[in-house]
């Protein structure tokens, strides 16, 4: 993903973001409300739950419009529900669980009625959880529960043949109840009691063998209970409890000997009462509780010298109350969460885990009364994180912050004739769009998705710096100056080619454009800033081009400079708006052209924090190659080197130990090349 940036001297009206387009989809018209719920993507559609008075709570589907959005399958036929939870997405599926005639199965979909099917047909485990799941190895671990063995610890690799027993950790039919999987490389720790060592800290890489007792943290049958794991690197910071220390902070590398305390913050027997652990790339943001500044924000690297309060947000020992919420709540370098302060209430923060990086974002509902009263609902997309606010003005509407005051602002009034807004219960976020269910007063609780325009039109009357979103996830900043009158200015960027790359030679062109018009006013010496983050090959030889007219006539070369420390192109003198390209004095990578040639490549999730699966076709047999290199060019792995036949094919990768960031597949095959980029969330 490019971001674009555009700095010149205009005037500037109209300042509040861009309505992004909007479908509510009333899947049981009247006021009723199907009530959709746990949304997971599987391929290219979104499968979620949702009511309908003659079925109950049954299995449906959705692309986004309201054509695509049906029932997918009527599970438990009739009016009795199929009690559908624990959705999760892995390897382009679905998997849930649900009750059917024959009881509580794990289930699993790829969007088609075909392929939604129970993963083992008959008998099997009982699913207990799968939201404390974890993917590794190639691998789904979940706790299952059957007669003979208990709730143990199970794995499967979404056939019936690869789902199986880990280990049974207390024989026979009792309970060893996995907890709070969390994947460590290849391998997944957990917690679990066996009964003679209590609930403590265990390891497990699929094999009973290798499925063992990391430490006793609490010797003896009592329980240290570990639980909140956040890898970090290749470690796993948790709470655990001890007489002497309390429920404190605890990082483990999966050995006994590198399982250690790192911090008694709460000095004594005393917990520190630690919730909302969410982790960045090389530490852990989370809240604590001291008897001198109550429960605030902390931050820890996993050693005692990097553990330490960030801000006391409500100075003294009054709790701020930090609302960490879940990992998706991380946005760039930081956080975005809710705090308390007695002028403020609950209110949105963010957070680089430093004191002069935390700050309140907004006072949505000004005074002491709250804007968020609880942090549940958000999701993070693009470069933005939406969640639920509630004002005076509006009641609880969607809001949008990119980590700054200027940006956190009201993104879409769904139901501006009432004070008690959209009544969203959730959101997800699933293929760029993203998914809430919701009411605009006129229909019950129902689907509603809200995707970025694909163009982005603002005017400007006033100075000041503004921000466009684009579907495709570009980013244009204007910075207004001195300059007279008004313009309106609209911005469009394609993942393609130009129709004709004019003077430039095709196979240098990178496959990537914008558009950029001005419709009214007048603009001059505009300065384009290119975010070359994602872009494969050396950025120094890309250059940018520009034609008054899109789509035809030649290009002129602007003048470019590289800025290594930014990561970016900065292209002066443009004295109008037009199409702008950049250009390689170098071939590059052209995936439409590869895929005519015979390799085709796509990967999903994308983004992914885990496994993401890397699908190729190929027009005939041979040798293939899949690699996954940084943005520098670097290879971070063979994702995959051998020979493979014509036709298509689905290689797994685990990426979950690898840090955030953008990297790009590689595949080539029979001189064919394809490349996507791949982003890894954490």
């Amino acid at each position: 993903m490019y971001r674009f940036f555009l700095t010149a001297a205009l005037i500037c009206t109209g300042c509040l973001p861009a309505t992004e387009a909007q479908t509510l989809i009333d899947l049981v018209p009247g006021p009723e409300g199907s009530f959709p719920a746990d949304f997971a993507e599987a391929g290219e559609v979104t499968v979620f739950s949702g009511i309908h008075p003659d079925l109950g709570r049954e299995l449906w589907v959705t692309d986004g419009t309201p054509d695509g959005s049906r029932l997918l399958r009527d599970i438990r036929p009739g009016s009795v529900t199929s009690s559908l939870t624990n959705f999760v997405s892995w390897d382009g599926r679905a998997y849930f669980y649900a009750i059917d005639d024959t009881g509580r199965h794990l289930w699993v979909s790829d969007g088609t009625e075909q392929g939604t099917h129970k993963v083992v047909a008959s008998g099997g485990p009982a699913p207990q959880s799968l939201i404390e799941n974890a993917i590794a190895g190639g691998l789904l671990f979940f706790p299952g529960n059957t007669p003979t063995t208990g709730v143990e610890l199970w794995a499967t690799d979404g056939t019936e043949a690869g789902t199986r027993l880990v280990r049974n950790i207390v024989p026979g039919s009792g309970d060893s109840s996995p907890r709070q999987l969390r994947a460590l490389g290849d391998r997944v720790v957990f917690s679990a009691d066996r009964g003679s060592s209590g609930r403590e800290l265990w390891i497990s890489d699929g094999t009973s063998g290798g499925t063992t007792l990391v430490k006793d943290i609490n010797p003896g049958s009592a329980d240290s209970d570990p639980g909140l794991f956040r890898a970090v690197g290749d470690r796993i910071l948790f709470v655990a409890s001890t007489p002497d220390e309390g429920e404190e902070l605890w990082v483990t590398d999966g050995t006994e000997a590198g399982t250690q305390l790192v911090a008694d913050i709460n000095a004594g027997p005393a917990d520190s009462e630690i919730t909302g652990m969410v982790a960045l790339d090389d530490r852990v943001l989370f809240t604590a509780f001291t008897a001198d500044t109550g429960q605030e924000l902390w931050t820890s690297d996993g050693t005692p010298g990097g553990t330490r309060l960030v801000r006391d947000i409500s100075p003294g020992p009054t709790s701020s109350d930090e609302v960490l919420g879940f990992p998706t709540g991380r946005l760039g370098a930081g956080i975005v969460f809710a705090a308390a302060t007695p002028d403020a209430g609950y209110e949105p923060w963010y957070s680089d885990g430093t004191a002069a990086g935390t700050y309140q974002l907004a006072d949505v509902r000004p005074g002491s009364a709250s804007g968020i009263p609880g942090f549940e609902a958000y999701q993070v997309l693009g470069d933005r994180l939406y969640f639920l606010a509630s004002a005076k003005e509006t009641g609880a509407e969607l809001w949008q912050t990119d980590g700054t005051i200027g940006g956190t602002v009201l993104t879409l009034d769904l139901n501006p004739d009432s004070e008690t807004g959209l009544a969203a219960t959730s959101l997800r976020t699933s293929h760029g769009a993203l998914i809430a269910a919701a009411s605009d007063g006129s229909t019950g609780v129902e689907l509603l998705v809200l995707r970025e325009p694909a163009v982005t039109s603002r005017a400007f009357t006033g100075a000041g710096t503004y921000r466009f979103g684009t579907r495709v996830g570009a980013t244009l900043e204007v910075a207004g100056g001195g300059a007279q009158g008004s313009a309106r200015i609209s911005a469009e960027r394609f993942d393609a080619a130009p129709t004709s790359a004019g003077s430039i030679p095709e196979p240098y062109v990178v496959p990537t454009r914008w558009v950029v018009r001005l419709s009214a006013g007048t603009l001059s010496a505009a300065t384009f800033r290119i975010d070359l983050s994602t872009v494969s090959g050396a950025p120094p030889t890309l250059k940018a081009y520009s034609r008054p007219v899109p789509g035809s006539g030649s290009f002129t070369a602007l003048a470019t400079t590289y800025e290594s420390a930014a990561d970016q192109l900065v292209v002066t003198g443009v004295e109008g708006l037009g199409e702008i390209v950049l250009a390689s004095s170098e071939p590059t990578d052209r995936e439409p052209d590869a895929e005519v040639r015979g390799l085709a490549l796509a990967t999903f999730p994308n983004p992914t924090s885990g496994v993401t699966t890397v699908a190729l076709t190929l027009a005939a047999a041979g040798p293939t190659s899949v690699t996954l290199s940084d943005l520098l060019g670097r290879r971070v792995a063979t994702l995959y080197e051998g020979p493979l036949g014509a036709g298509a094919h689905r290689i797994a990768a685990d990426l979950s130990a690898l840090p955030a960031g953008v990297y790009l597949v590689r595949a080539e095959a029979g001189g064919a090349v394809a490349s996507r980029p791949l982003t890894v969330v954490r």
